[in-house]
């Protein structure tokens, strides 16, 4: 399976906070669909271990695809950032200069792990 990282730099801009929200959270957008043996698997076994893993620290949003506005919204992502549209796919605000778009089961399993370990070790040392 093509595993594609993508990520896009934005305006650079100090506040973390922006991109975690109003939760303080780092948001992660979860789309799927309820038919695809890959977003099965990201679903019953990469999001339960982030959830755990990362309680206080993630917020995790599923957007089902078959919904035509998260479809188009999906679409949307995919484009800016160059990816062919294929789902399971983790859209992940780490601050307003870092965003990954992580497509494909392996490549979610390989990477949204190191990134966020990574943002937080950071963060720590700050």
């Amino acid at each position: 399976m093509k595993t594609i990282i993508a990520f896009c730099t934005a305006v650079l801009c100090s506040a973390v906070l922006y991109a975690q929200g109003t939760t303080g959270k780092i948001p992660i957008t979860f789309y799927y669909s309820e038919h695809c043996v890959h977003c099965i698997k990201v679903k019953n076994e990469v999001i339960p271990v982030l959830e755990k893993k990362y309680a206080d620290t993630v917020t995790i949003v599923r957007k089902h695809n078959a919904e035509e506005k998260v479809y188009k919204e999906f679409l949307a992502l995919c484009s800016q950032y160059h990816v062919d549209p294929f789902v399971p796919a983790l859209y992940v605000v780490l601050s307003p200069s870092e965003k990954y778009l992580l497509v494909g089961v392996d490549n979610i399993e390989l990477n949204v792990f190191k990134l966020l370990d990574g943002f937080l070790a950071e963060q720590r040392k700050k």
